[in-house]
C-alpha cells in the first residue's frame, strides 16, 4: 500500500484506506485511540461504517482519521503524522 503521508489528499479516505495504514504503520486501533484520546469502540464502528461520524465524540475521532476534512482549515488529516512517529 502507497504511504500517503507526504502526498496532500484532496477526498477523504475510505475506511479500508485507514484500516490498510494501521496495518502499514504496525499500530493497534486500541492503542491509536489510547494515544489520541478516544474511546475504541467510536473508531471501530467508524471503520466498519455502523457510525458516519456526524457529531461529538465520532465526529472528532473522524476528523481525526482523515474521513472527514477538518471543518476550519477544509484538509485532509492523515492518522499518522510524522512528528507523532519521530517521537
Amino acid at each position: 500500500m502507497k504511504m500517503l503521508t507526504k502526498e496532500k489528499k484532496d477526498k477523504p479516505y475510505t475506511p479500508t484506506e485507514i484500516k490498510g495504514e494501521f496495518a502499514a504503520y504496525g499500530v493497534t486501533v486500541s492503542s491509536w485511540c489510547i494515544e489520541n484520546n478516544l474511546h475504541r469502540l467510536t473508531v471501530v464502528d467508524l471503520l466498519r461504517g455502523k457510525r458516519m461520524g456526524i457529531r461529538g465524540e465520532a465526529h472528532r475521532a473522524a476528523v481525526m482519521l482523515g474521513l472527514k476534512p477538518d471543518p476550519i482549515t477544509k484538509h485532509i488529516n492523515h492518522p499518522f503524522k510524522l512528528e507523532k512517529l519521530a517521537a
